[in-house]
């Protein structure tokens, strides 16, 4: 997660995944380390090209594109399967 807007946490109770208007997502480019799917929100959490993700079934897919907003499930032309290049 990343910090998109300071907050007073006294004030507001919740995680990160919780609090979506003041933290962001921050996707990996690595595939051992993808997390699973989670829908961006606004602009918010959206997959820029290169970055990954790890469906139900534990493929990795990396996006093809700037700013992607749906899983390969639904718009497989926008995602390739990934493979780890990373040491």
């Amino acid at each position: 997660w990343t910090l998109i807007q300071p907050y007073n946490a006294s004030y507001y109770d919740g995680r990160p995944a919780d609090l979506r208007a003041l933290w962001g997502l921050a996707h990996t480019t690595n595939p051992s380390r993808a997390k699973a799917w989670v829908e961006p929100q606004g602009t918010s959490g959206m997959y820029m090209q290169g970055e990954c993700y790890k469906d139900d079934n534990g493929t990795v897919w990396a996006a093809l594109y700037d700013n992607t907003v749906y899983p390969a499930s639904v718009m497989p032309n926008y995602w390739t399967i990934a493979t780890d290049t990373k040491e």
